[in-house]
């Protein structure tokens, strides 16, 4: 999520050298609806995904507009730009995927009914400008918020690409275990 939020100063000088709008809602939606679907097939509950995507939304776009609002007021703006559609989206892109695969890794900590008290001090390494200790706390409510869908085992290893396997060690195997690797 940093490293999409680290991204927005490129997209917010893009935008601000062409006069462009910071928000493309059709665009976003066309994002947010995607995202959603990879997030079901993943095994992601597509209301808790949506919750959680919508959120980064918000976010990036605040970001993009605190910086516009920095060089309006005489800060000076990036000078080498880069492409929005050809270099930018697909970097984003990029990162989405991961950042899905890496939520359906992770999954059963955010479950965790202890989520939010065990991990909001984390959230506090998400900055990016404009953003606010309040967003930080809902990013991270956002992500304890997030459920396992219905979608069926194989269709998530597909979508995934990962085949986890877990067993249970009684305390001697374990000891031999550890060794053996």
């Amino acid at each position: 999520m940093q490293d999409r939020l680290q991204l927005m100063k490129d997209v917010a000088a893009w935008k601000h050298a062409r006069n462009a709008p910071v928000v493309d809602a059709e665009r976003e939606q066309q994002v947010l609806e995607v995202t959603v679907q990879e997030a079901s097939e993943l095994g992601i509950e597509a209301a808790s995904a949506r919750r959680l995507f919508s959120l980064q939304i918000r976010l990036a776009v605040r970001v993009q507009e605190s910086l516009i609002s920095g060089w309006r007021s005489g800060t000076a703006p990036p000078q080498d730009l880069r492409d929005l559609s050809g270099q930018l989206r697909p970097q984003l892109d990029r990162l989405g995927i991961e950042l899905l695969r890496s939520i359906y890794l992770a999954l059963p900590e955010f479950q965790r009914a202890d989520f939010a008290a065990r991990y909001t001090s984390y959230a506090k390494i998400v900055e990016a400008p404009g953003l606010t200790d309040s967003d930080r706390g809902e990013l991270a409510n956002a992500l304890g918020s997030l459920r396992r869908g219905s979608t069926p085992t194989l269709s998530r290893i597909r979508a995934s690409k990962v085949l986890r396997i877990g067993t249970i060690w009684r305390s001697e195997e374990r000891r031999v275990g550890k060794e053996c690797r």
